[in-house]
């Protein structure tokens, strides 16, 4: 889809959307259908990581979730999803139990590994938080 867009000389902005609710994720899939076009879910740590995060899903749940959802709207268009801001200090629970440098990073180790593993097509890797200097 990207390629057809950049072979027709056509400039176009690409939409990342947050995962937040699965009304959230229905609408853009309906959207994504009717407008025949890929979609693109980015969801922080605190939104989706191996506890779950505030919505509930670990990476794996929820590629799996939206999978579901597409092939149920008859979703044709790619999907991609991103693991957005990820690094040390980015997860609220970094903070909040006021982990050293070495047990933010340990911990964003393990969740960047789940990424990876459920198939997450893009990840941001966010290293501007350093809450020791």
């Amino acid at each position: 889809m990207l390629d057809r867009i950049r072979r027709s000389g056509r400039k176009a902005t690409l939409l990342c959307l947050s995962p937040i609710s699965k009304y959230v994720i229905s609408a853009n899939v309906k959207v994504s259908r009717e407008l025949n076009t890929f979609v693109v879910f980015t969801a922080s740590l605190n939104q989706i990581d191996r506890d779950g995060g505030y919505t509930g899903w670990t990476p794996s749940d929820f590629k799996t979730y939206v999978l579901q959802i597409a092939e149920k709207k008859g979703l044709i268009t790619p999907i991609y999803f991103q693991l957005d801001h990820g690094g040390p200090w980015l997860k609220e629970d970094h903070i909040i139990k006021n982990h050293s440098y070495i047990e933010a990073r340990d911990d964003f180790i393990g969740s960047l590994e789940a990424f990876i593993k459920a198939g997450f097509n893009i990840i941001h890797i966010d290293a501007t938080i350093d809450l020791e200097s």
